[in-house]
């Protein structure tokens, strides 16, 4: 059960997501600062890359995982397209492996609908509750 509710605010971007795995909501969250990034889909050169990601709280995992992203668009031009498998494994430390597919772009702001300054922890708490994970994501545009 895959959910996306955009919610209003006044300066910031606001979305609440739920998923049945933590992997699905941390996937949901990336479409969410996509689409609220790009006001259209870019061409070009596709290659697949592997990121890791490591953090003591989820929350700051997933603060670090989108703002990494964030990093690869607007100072290397490159845009992560898709995500293609990601995996959360927890060991006292929750660490994430994301495979995913990337364009780099010459024009990256050709393709931008709003500019995405950064992903915050306003309000950020990932929760489960009846076997469902939720969580609001607050980017500061």
């Amino acid at each position: 059960m895959l959910e996306i509710k955009k919610l209003e605010h006044t300066a910031d971007l606001a979305y609440e997501i739920k998923g049945d795995s933590l992997e699905e909501l941390f996937k949901a969250s990336f479409l969410c600062w996509k689409n609220a990034l790009l006001n259209k889909e870019p061409t070009g050169v596709k290659r697949n890359e592997e990121f890791n990601f490591s953090e003591v709280g989820l929350e700051s995992l997933m603060v670090e995982f989108l703002n990494h992203f964030n990093f690869l668009f607007f100072v290397r031009g490159e845009l992560v397209r898709e995500i293609k498998i990601i995996k959360i494994k927890n060991n006292h430390k929750y660490v994430l492996t994301v495979n995913a597919e990337i364009t780099g772009l010459e024009e990256p702001e050709v393709f931008v609908n709003q500019e995405i300054k950064a992903v915050t922890y306003h309000q950020l708490s990932i929760k489960k509750e009846g076997g469902v994970f939720s969580t609001r994501i607050v980017f500061d545009v």
